[in-house]
């Protein structure tokens, strides 16, 4: 197991993209008027990229566009909604 300098563990590309295609929600973090915006996202993995679906006219469109984010997920239990 790879561990970074904090001592977190490094995962491989194909685990992480299998990690990804096993849930539907995450979060993204961008920047919206030079403060950080974190914003909940459903998602789906087509072709191993990230898709989230937003108007192009959205504050998530505007502020992510040509830019880089952030992204992560957790595990969601959908009876329970937690």
């Amino acid at each position: 197991m790879q561990l970074d300098h904090g001592g977190l563990e490094i995962l491989g590309i194909e685990e992480c993209r299998s990690l990804l295609a096993a849930t539907q929600l995450g979060r993204i973090v961008f920047t919206d008027r030079a403060l950080p915006a974190i914003q909940p996202v459903n998602y789906v993995v087509a072709d191993g990229d990230v898709v989230i679906r937003t108007s192009p006219t959205s504050r998530l469109a505007n502020a992510a566009r040509d830019t880089i984010v952030a992204f992560e997920i957790d595990d969601f239990d959908a009876a329970f909604r937690t």
